[in-house]
């Protein structure tokens, strides 16, 4: 059986309960979903893109983080630096929908 290659992530999440909440969201797909980095702000998002982009296969971002480049203005930049990526945003409005969505999407990619 040929294994496929795993979805490497960025995680860009400023409050450390949420990473931990991401994280296990994720655990039940750990073998197909592997979390490379986490940063807490755009800035330092964008210098890991920028760095080596093709890293990363997923950016899963929060729009409402601390240090400045937030929100659409942080969308923005990383598509300039990488317009092939995907990338899913958790605003804190729809946290708890978007958790729910987002283990359902990855139920369907890793089947």
């Amino acid at each position: 059986m040929k294994t496929k290659e795993p979805i490497n992530i960025l995680l860009i999440e400023d409050e450390v309960y949420d990473v931990r909440r991401v994280r296990n969201t994720l655990r039940p797909f750990a073998d197909r979903l592997h979390i490379v980095d986490v940063v807490s702000d755009g800035w330092e998002a964008l210098k890991r893109l920028e760095k080596d982009s093709a890293k990363f296969d997923v950016v899963i971002m929060d729009f409402q983080i601390s240090g400045g480049l937030i929100g659409e203005n942080l969308i923005r930049r990383i598509k300039e630096v990488d317009a092939s990526g995907e990338q899913v945003y958790i605003d804190d409005e729809e946290r708890q929908q978007r958790i729910a969505k987002t283990q359902e999407d990855i139920s369907k990619i890793c089947k």
